[in-house]
């Protein structure tokens, strides 16, 4: 009985407790199957060619303005640049910018952007380092 009336009060609680919701985002537009899992958004992405893609990009929460889908690969469209096509990981900490980025003999290595506050222009992979413009 003891057991029973445990399990009981854990549904009870449970229910009672706020579903997160999933975050707004022109991915929204692209996308289905749409969930959070902790701070992972998850989703079924159209890619360019109209077929299907699973991705899921984690900390969401710290994305910096849209969630855009690029190509079926959900991604924080904040910071604009093309570093994004070369980079992955990208996360905003405070007002550093971080990615994983490819360098020119095609290493991945990691860099950052201090400073960063969010749309601020075009924003480049320079041989695994983040600039602010052009290289």
């Amino acid at each position: 009985m003891k057991r029973l009336m445990i399990a009981l009060a854990a549904v009870v609680m449970a229910a009672a407790l706020p579903a997160l919701a999933n975050p707004t985002g022109s991915y929204t537009k692209t996308c289905s199957g749409i969930t959070m899992s902790g701070d992972t958004l998850q989703a079924s992405c159209t890619r360019m060619d109209g077929s299907k893609a699973q991705t899921e990009l984690p900390f969401a929460s710290s994305c910096v303005g849209d969630i855009g889908n690029v190509n079926g690969v959900l991604a924080c469209a904040g910071p604009n640049g093309s570093y994004s096509i070369t980079c992955t990981g990208i996360s905003v900490s405070g007002n550093t910018l971080n990615a994983t980025c490819r360098t020119k003999a095609g290493q991945m290595v990691p860099a950052t952007l201090p400073g960063f506050q969010g749309f601020q222009g075009n924003i480049s992979n320079c041989d695994g380092k983040l600039q602010n413009g052009p290289c």
